[in-house]
C-alpha cells in the first residue's frame, strides 16, 4: 500500500502553560505519566510530554481512535510500535525531540524514521565523526566550505538517526558502513558496504526545515512512499 507520510513538529515551549501541558497530560495513559515524572528537567519534561500527546493525536487522525486508547510496546530493539487497538497495527510512526523543537510521522503502512535537530548543534556533532560517519562521507565533509560543512554534518546524522530509527536497528558501529550521497542529483542516496545486510535502494530520504532552527529528515521505505504531508502543529487536538 502507498500512503503518503504525515509529519508534525512542534515548539515544546508553546505548550508549556498549565492549560496546554494539561490537555497533553490528558491524552497519556497511566504508564507515560509514571515516565513523565521521573524527568528532572523541566525542558526534558516538556518536549517529551508534547512528542508523545503529539504522537497520540496525529495517529489519531490515521484512524477512529480515542488519541487516549493507542497502547504503544517496544521490539527487542527498542523500536516503537502500536499494540492496541490491534486492527491499526499497520500503522508505523517515529517521534524525535531535540531543543526547542519535537517531531512526529506517521505513515499508514511501512518503516518509516524521523530525526530533528537544532541548527546549531553541528559543533556539537563534531565528536561523532570517527565513530558514525562512513570514509565517503568524511571525505566531502573535509572538501566542505565552512558554512557547508556544519550543514552537511547535520544532514549526514540527521538521516542517519532517521534511517536507524526506520530500520528499528539502534545506532551502533555498522554506520560507518553507510554512506549518503547528498550532491549527485536532487535525490538523496545511500550505498553500504558489502559485509552488510541491507538495502541501500529500497528506499526514500527526505531533506527538510522544520521552523527557523531546526532540520529534520525522514527515512522511508520506498514502495510506501506516496509522499510526505509536512504541519506545524500550533495547538492540541490537531486539526482534521
Amino acid at each position: 500500500m502507498i500512503g503518503r507520510v504525515e509529519v508534525w513538529h512542534a515548539d515544546p515551549r508553546s505548550f508549556a502553560t498549565f492549560e496546554r501541558a494539561d490537555a497533553c497530560l490528558a491524552l497519556l495513559d497511566e504508564a507515560e505519566r509514571v515516565r513523565l515524572g521521573r524527568f528532572r528537567l523541566e525542558a526534558d519534561r516538556t518536549a517529551w510530554l508534547v512528542a508523545h500527546a503529539l504522537l497520540r493525536a496525529a495517529l489519531s487522525r490515521h484512524a477512529p481512535v480515542d488519541p487516549r486508547r493507542w497502547r504503544f510496546r517496544t521490539t527487542a530493539e527498542g523500536k516503537p510500535f502500536v499494540e492496541d487497538p490491534a486492527a491499526h497495527r499497520d500503522l508505523s510512526f517515529s517521534l524525535a525531540h531535540t531543543a526547542g523543537r519535537v517531531a512526529i510521522a506517521v505513515i499508514a503502512e511501512g518503516p518509516v524514521g524521523v530525526d530533528v535537530e537544532h541548527i546549531g548543534r553541528s559543533g556539537a556533532l563534531e565528536e561523532i565523526q570517527d565513530r558514525y560517519l562512513s570514509p565517503l562521507e568524511a571525505d566531502a565533509l573535509r572538501t566542505a566550505g565552512p558554512g557547508g560543512r556544519e550543514e552537511r554534518l547535520l544532514a549526514y546524522w540527521t538521516l542517519k538517526e532517521a534511517y536507524v530509527k526506520a530500520r528499528g536497528t539502534g545506532l551502533d558501529a555498522h554506520l560507518q558502513g553507510l554512506s549518503f550521497h547528498l550532491d549527485e542529483g536532487p535525490s538523496i542516496w545511500l550505498t553500504c558496504n558489502e559485509d552488510l545486510d541491507e538495502d541501500p535502494g529500497g528506499w526514500t530520504f527526505i531533506r527538510a526545515s522544520a521552523g527557523p532552527e531546526h532540520v529534520l529528515a525522514l527515512a522511508i521505505q520506498e514502495r510506501n512512499a506516496g509522499g510526505v504531508d509536512l504541519h506545524e502543529a500550533l495547538e492540541l487536538p490537531l486539526p482534521f
